[in-house]
């Protein structure tokens, strides 16, 4: 019921690190608007396949680091949500095609202007019905 109740976008943030974690939520709302978007947070794999489980989030973007189940485990774990990957590890995009859910590879650092690009086309729709329009700036 809580979904249907928000209409809002919902993105979940997975990494070991809260100030990147932080950074993409604050990017994120700061872009499309409290109103229209709910962001997630949680830094370890434990933590974030509950809170996936519980929150059901449009879109969960997910560090190839994180503590528990790093990777592709994340996306064996989760496999009915669309997934964004971040990752320094050389060759780990090489395997996404393996997995319907995830969308794609960011390189880290990740550019929050790409990560928010892939946003406006993956969820385009979901956009415009809460009244947001992104325009290329």
């Amino acid at each position: 019921m809580s979904e249907k109740k928000s209409g809002k976008l919902k993105v979940a943030v997975l990494a070991p690190n809260p100030s990147i974690v932080i950074d993409i939520c604050n990017f994120l709302e700061g872009k499309i608007g409290v109103d229209s978007i709910s962001t997630f947070q949680a830094y370890d794999a434990v933590e974030g396949k509950k809170l996936c489980e519980k929150e059901n989030p449009d879109l969960t973007v997910i560090d190839s680091a994180l503590i528990g189940a790093g990777g592709y485990d994340m996306a064996r774990l989760l496999p009915s949500k669309k997934i964004i990957f971040t990752s320094d590890i050389e060759g780990f995009a090489s395997r996404k095609n393996e997995f319907k859910n995830v969308i794609t590879v960011l390189e880290k650092p990740i550019d929050d202007e790409v990560l928010l690009q892939i946003i406006k086309k993956k969820f385009h729709n979901k956009l415009v019905k809460l009244g947001v329009y992104l325009d290329d700036e």
